[in-house]
This record gives C-alpha cells, sequence and structure tokens, in this order.
C-alpha cells in the first residue's frame, strides 16, 4: 500500500462529512428557516387575535358606556328640578340644592365623573366636581353654542378648564315647556384616568403600551404619563387609521423606533384605540427559535427538542395573555357566541347566553343558531347572517327569540367578523331587553299619567268656582221664594206683594221645579268633580285595607260620566249589573290605582262593544267581586266581539292597540297589568272566545282569611 492511501481515506472520511455536514446544515438551515417563517405567522396571527380582541373589548366597553349614559344625561335633562334650578328666583335657590344632590347621587355608579349644570349664558349654576369651578364660563365652548341650538353634543376635549386633563363631554338643553332652552346640563369625563388602568392591561411585553388617541394625533390617555397630551405625526396617524380599517396589523415609524400597530376606531366617540410594540419582541419567539436551531445544528433531535421547548414557552404566554382576556368573554352580562362563519356553526358560547337560552354549553357546540330555534321567526336569521356575509357585522337587531323551553324573549343582536387564522369567525353578542322595554314604557306612561292627573286636576278646581256660584245662587232663589221664611214675608208686605199667590205661581209654571233641577244637576256636577280630584291624587295615595265593591262602584260612576268625543259610546247606554254578595271584599292596596285598573278595563269593554262594526242593541257589562280562598277575585265581563286567539296573547303588551291610529296608546291594559302584578302581587288575564265576548279575571291578596268556599252573589243589583 502506498504512503498516499492514508492520505486518500482521509480525504474521503473528510469529504463524507464534508457531504454529510452540507447536508446536515442545509437540512437544517431549512428546516430553521421554515421553522422561523411558520413561527412568525402563528404568532403574528396571536398577536393579532390577541390585540384585535383585548380593542374590541375595549371598543364595545367605551360603547356601551357611552351610549348609556348619553340616554341617561338625555333623560335627566328633562327633568323638572332641573328646570326649576335654572330660576332666579327663591324657588330656584331650594330646587338647586335637591338638583345638585340628585346629580351627585348619579355619579359614583355612572360612567361621567363631573356633571355640571349652566344656564343660557354659559355661567355655571351647579357643579359636582370637588375643585374650585365657581367662576367658570363655557359660552365660548362650541359644544355649548351646539347645546343651545337643541342639539345633543358628544365631544372629546384636549384640556378641561377645571381639571387641564383630556375629557370626554356629553351636553343635552334643559328645555322648558315651550321647547326654549333654559341651560345646558353637560357630563364630563377624565379620559386619562379612565383608560389609564385598561390600557395597562392591554400591554405587550415590556415595549408594547395602548393609547387613545384623537383623529388629530393627540394621545388622550397612555399607561405612560409622559405619553398623555404629545402629539403623533401625521404619517403616523394615517397609519393608524389604515390598522383600523383593515383590522391588520402594520409597521409604524415613531420617534422610539419602529414598532407593529393594531388599531380600532370607536364610532361613537371619534377615539382611535391603539396598540404598538416592537417587531423583535412581538416575535421574539420565532427569533429564540431559529437562535436556538442554529445553536444546535449538528444535532437534529436536540434542535427539534429546542424549538418545540421554545414554541411551547411562546403559546404558554400567549395562552395566559388569551385567558387574561377570555374572562371578559366568560363573565360579559351579555350572550357571546363564537361561530364559523362560513358553516355557521358555533365554536364558543358563555355562560350567559346558555343562562338566558337555558341550553348547556355542551348542546351548542357544532351546532347553528338556527338549528337551536333561536329565532322565532327564521327569515329574521337568514337576514342577519346573510348581512354578516356582505358586511362583516350586523349592529342592534331587535328580534323576538325563544328559550330552550319555548318562552318568548325580546333580544338585541350585534356582532363582528374577524379572522382567525385562515377562517373567517364571527363573534356574535345576544342581548335579553326584556325588562328595558318595559322599563321604558312604564316611565312614559307614569309620564303621562302625572300630566293628565294634573289637567284633571287643574280642570276640576277651575270648574269648582263657578259651579260653587251656581250652587249658591240657586239655594238663595229657593230661599228667597219660601212664603213661610219671615223675612221674605215682610219684604212682600212692604211692597204690597201676596207672597202665597208668588208661590202659588211659581209652582204652577214649574219654576220652584226648574230651580230643583238646577241645585240638583249642581251637586250631581260636584260629586263628578270630587271623583276626578280623587282619580288625580293618586301619587299621593298609600296602601290602606279597601273595600273592592266600594272602589268599583267609584270606578263605574267615573266611567258613567265618560263618553268618546266622537260619539263611539256612550257609558251610559250600557247595562251595568253588579254581582257583589253583601259582604265585603277586602284588600290591602293603593285605592286610586286600582280604580284606575277598574276603569281601565270597563271603558276598554265599552270601546269594543260600542265600536260601529261590531255594536250591539243590549250591550252589557256584568261585574263580580268575591273571596276565591286566600285571594279577592274580580271579574269583568262584557257581550261584545271577544278577543282572537292572536289578539289574547298581545292585549297586555305595551303600546299594542286595535284602535285606528291617533285614538288609542295601547298603553291602558299593560300599565293595569303591571299595577295588579308587579305593584300588588296579584294576577291579571283575559278569556274569551271570537263573537261571545270577554272576561277579564282580577285576584289580588285579600286582607281577610279565606275560608276554603267561594263567596257567590246572593242577589245581583243593577246600576
Amino acid at each position: 500500500m502506498s504512503a498516499s492511501t492514508p492520505l486518500r481515506k482521509k480525504f474521503l472520511f473528510d469529504r463524507s462529512l464534508w457531504l454529510v455536514t452540507v447536508v446536515v446544515f442545509l437540512g437544517v438551515l431549512i428546516g430553521t428557516l421554515l421553522a422561523y417563517f411558520y413561527t412568525k405567522s402563528i404568532v403574528t396571527d396571536l398577536a393579532l387575535g390577541y390585540t384585535s380582541q383585548a380593542l374590541r373589548f375595549l371598543d364595545r366597553e367605551v360603547h356601551a358606556r357611552v351610549a348609556e349614559t348619553v340616554v341617561d344625561l338625555k333623560s335627566w335633562s328633562r327633568e323638572n328640578v332641573l328646570r326649576q334650578a335654572l330660576e332666579k328666583a327663591p324657588a330656584g335657590a331650594r330646587a338647586r340644592s335637591k338638583a345638585l344632590a340628585r346629580l351627585a347621587a348619579r355619579v359614583p355608579d355612572g360612567f361621567f365623573d363631573k356633571i355640571y349644570l349652566f344656564n343660557a349664558n354659559g355661567e355655571l349654576v351647579l357643579s359636582t366636581a370637588s375643585e374650585s369651578v365657581e367662576a367658570l364660563s363655557i359660552k365660548d365652548c362650541a359644544f355649548f353654542t351646539r347645546a343651545t341650538n337643541k342639539h345633543f353634543v358628544l365631544e372629546t376635549l384636549e384640556k378641561s378648564r377645571v381639571t387641564g386633563r383630556p375629557v370626554l363631554v356629553a351636553a343635552a338643553p334643559v328645555t322648558d315647556a315651550a321647547g326654549d332652552v333654559l341651560g345646558v346640563l353637560a357630563a364630563s369625563l377624565d379620559i386619562p384616568a379612565f383608560a389609564g388602568e385598561t390600557l395597562r392591561e392591554v400591554s405587550i411585553e415590556t415595549s408594547g403600551k395602548g393609547y387613545l388617541l384623537e383623529d388629530s394625533g393627540f394621545v388622550l390617555a397612555s399607561p405612560a404619563a409622559g405619553d398623555t397630551e404629545a402629539i403623533w405625526p401625521e404619517a403616523a396617524m394615517a397609519k393608524v387609521q389604515e390598522a383600523a380599517r383593515t383590522g391588520e396589523i402594520v409597521l409604524l415609524h415613531l420617534k422610539e423606533g419602529e414598532r407593529m400597530l393594531a388599531a380600532r376606531h370607536n364610532a361613537i366617540t371619534g377615539w382611535y384605540m391603539a396598540i404598538a410594540a416592537k417587531e423583535s419582541e412581538v416575535l421574539r419567539p420565532a427569533a429564540k427559535l431559529a437562535w436556538i436551531s442554529g445553536g444546535v445544528a449538528v444535532v437534529t433531535l436536540a434542535l427539534v427538542l429546542l424549538a418545540l421547548s421554545g414554541l411551547h414557552r411562546a403559546l404558554t404566554d400567549l395562552k395566559h395573555s388569551e385567558e387574561k382576556f377570555a374572562k371578559l368573554f366568560l363573565m360579559s352580562p351579555d350572550g357571546i357566541v363564537l361561530m364559523d362563519l362560513d358553516a355557521l356553526k358555533i365554536k364558543d358560547a358563555n355562560e350567559t347566553f346558555s343562562r338566558i337560552f337555558g341550553f348547556q354549553r355542551e348542546e351548542v357546540l357544532g351546532k347553528t343558531l338556527s338549528e337551536l330555534n333561536i329565532f322565532s321567526d327564521p327569515h329574521v336569521g337568514e337576514r342577519a347572517f346573510e348581512q354578516f356575509a356582505h358586511t362583516g357585522k350586523i349592529l342592534h337587531l331587535e328580534f323576538e327569540s325563544r328559550t330552550k323551553s319555548g318562552a318568548a324573549l325580546d333580544c338585541m343582536l350585534s356582532g363582528q367578523s374577524l379572522e382567525i387564522g385562515d377562517r373567517r369567525h364571527a363573534i356574535a353578542i345576544i342581548r335579553d331587553v326584556a325588562e328595558v322595554k318595559k322599563m321604558n314604557a312604564m316611565m312614559i306612561q307614569t309620564e303621562k299619567m302625572i300630566s293628565l292627573g294634573g289637567i284633571a286636576a287643574g280642570i276640576a278646581h277651575e270648574i269648582n268656582n263657578p259651579l260653587g256660584i251656581v250652587l249658591q245662587a240657586v239655594q238663595s232663589i229657593m230661599q228667597r221664594t219660601r212664603p213661610d221664611f219671615a223675612k221674605n214675608v215682610n219684604v212682600a208686605k212692604e211692597l204690597g206683594l201676596d207672597l202665597q199667590v208668588v208661590a202659588q205661581y211659581l209652582h204652577q209654571r214649574q219654576i220652584d221645579q226648574f230651580a230643583q233641577d238646577i241645585k240638583d244637576a249642581a251637586l250631581r256636577a260636584s260629586e263628578i268633580i270630587k271623583h276626578m280630584l280623587d282619580f288625580s291624587r293618586r301619587s299621593e295615595s298609600r296602601r290602606s285595607v279597601c273595600d273592592l265593591r266600594a272602589i268599583m262602584d267609584k270606578a263605574i260612576i267615573l266611567a258613567g260620566n265618560d263618553y268618546d268625543l266622537k260619539k263611539h259610546y256612550d257609558f251610559k247606554k250600557i247595562n251595568i249589573l253588579r254581582q257583589y254578595g253583601d259582604k265585603e271584599i277586602l284588600a290591602n292596596c293603593t285605592e286610586t290605582e286600582i280604580e284606575q285598573v277598574f276603569l281601565n278595563v270597563l271603558r276598554n269593554a265599552a270601546q269594543a262593544m260600542m265600536a260601529p262594526e261590531h255594536r250591539r242593541e243590549d250591550p252589557r257589562i256584568t261585574v263580580r267581586i268575591r273571596r276565591d280562598g286566600p285571594m279577592a277575585r274580580i271579574e269583568i265581563q262584557d257581550n261584545g266581539p271577544g278577543v282572537s286567539d292572536e289578539l289574547n296573547k298581545r292585549i297586555f303588551e305595551p303600546f299594542f292597540t286595535t284602535k285606528a291610529p291617533n285614538t288609542g296608546s295601547g298603553l291602558g291594559l299593560s300599565v293595569s297589568y303591571f299595577i295588579i302584578t308587579k305593584g300588588h302581587g296579584g294576577t291579571m288575564s283575559v278569556s274569551s272566545a271570537a263573537g261571545q265576548g270577554a272576561v277579564f279575571t282580577i285576584e289580588l291578596p285579600s286582607s281577610q282569611p279565606g275560608d276554603g268556599h267561594d263567596e257567590k252573589a246572593d242577589t245581583p243589583s243593577r246600576a
């Protein structure tokens, strides 16, 4: 063997090693690059999902809180106590103390932290602010000018005249009964204080910070105090607007360096909410994986293990961040479902959704909302998801829903589509608005009843004055024409009159009967006015033990003096049959409220029977009052056209009416229903068949012990 053989073998060995090294290096390099770019894509998507979710929940929180407070502020501005507080009279000073206490009580639980009341000259009248603001004037402020022009204003101020910090101001005009502006009610929110803590929660690593920006680039709030009141350049704001419009992460150049940015625009305030972080920190898990792969290139297994370890750490960190914001999803007071937008299959649902609709979480996963029969009208659901597919969002769609048990619900649907990975998803938020609608209806009705009560009382007092004169005059005429009254006799003798002949003349000409008729009519009118005053004073009433028979009698008397201005009906033409029995039927109730209920039902029956298309020759209402065990039972039955099954289901709904436009509000029976059920713990129902009349049944807790037997009417009476 020659000497060159070992050298050749060495060379071949080295060459094989080199080839293996190159192959391994290339394999490791390719694997590392693939792993890096793949991990970079995953981390970027996860970061986008994280930031999008954070911004979405922050946007929803701001939108919901501001919208709710806007409604509250509009409602507060219509309160009489604020109008009185703007008066300069001594009564205005007393009202200002009461108004300040009421406004101060609303601050702790409200969205805004300060509330102000200004007069029409922009001068401060009331303030809940702790700072000294006696000389505060906003006459030159744009939002004050718009508010005095009867516009509701929501405006962001970069610097408050009170605190010197950025604030969100909401302002509403305070008007009198004629619609003239008396002043402006304004509320302010310290934006850095409100948003600072939330923005700290959405931080990413050490450089990633959240910002609240105006369209001009002014920084309203940030976790770092030095960032507040700074101004981002126009180029940076263009990137923010691009990120908010596209929902994607963009690269942003700031004075601190290049940043990865995600942003969202809040429609109600006009703010931009942004999260910016160093690209190196966002992509740190991917970079770490690449360095580990390169460092252990010769050991493929170690490379894989280290890569998996790095990826695991990255995913674990991301998981912890997702869990932080998943709590918002799970603890939301609204029902939320996450769906695959292509198949419309539910991938997740929170506890509120399960509680509202009665489903277990396992029952809804993998199904569509249509398969769960959430929509009472399937076409509503189809149109909603068509809108999802075309616009990517849906806002405040009210619809009638059904629970698992079939119970009806009034709900509102809002949703937004989003990209998770390479698939389109949708987050649908379903809110139960039944109680909100009921409360709105009750508030409206309460205001109407207060106004009507005041009008009735005013009319009654005005009529009482001339009525008293008429009654006094006719009594004086009857007194001064009596032939047995000494003073009348003396005056007649002085004038040479025979008072007996005068009395005989008056009797034969029936003048004395006319005078008596005038007196009787005046007394009857006085009794009617007394009933009107009693009814108008219902707000002053207190609970007491009352005889339901007496309340019904008053309601019948009050209804008996009622007739429709368009002559659709006259209550006096209706035959009223009372079937009470001889014993008292007692209940602990508010007398005027129960009288209102009886009056509403009687009028409803009268209008149904006397309507032109259903008019009867013998209209009749039968009233039965008896004790049924622990309950007092009242039945009001008519022989009118009856109520169909479809109308029966909606008869107690607020604003539902079968009357022609401008002839009925649809609130009478709904208000009666809530007075009985919510105010007195009773029940109210209707039973009927079309063409066979209707029976309204009211049950109230009795204030006398039941004997276990129904009390039937012994001797009906007729009115």
